[in-house]
């Protein structure tokens, strides 16, 4: 027998790094934000943008 299984809400991540600094950014579909962390040797710096007031266009 199979069962159905409720769909589960997935953050996109992204992770990089370079010599200097991490940064990570996660999108939330469902709170509609979007979460960017940069962190080096002396600091943490945390920003968090709703997806709503991100202005793009398409190509």
């Amino acid at each position: 027998m199979f069962w159905k299984r409720k769909k589960k809400i997935k953050n996109l991540s992204l992770t990089g790094r370079n010599k200097r600094e991490s940064i990570s950014i996660v999108v939330s579909k469902k709170k509609k934000l979007i979460s960017i962390v940069r962190q080096d040797v002396n600091q943490i710096l945390y920003d968090t943008y709703r997806i709503e007031d991100i202005k793009g266009g398409c190509a």
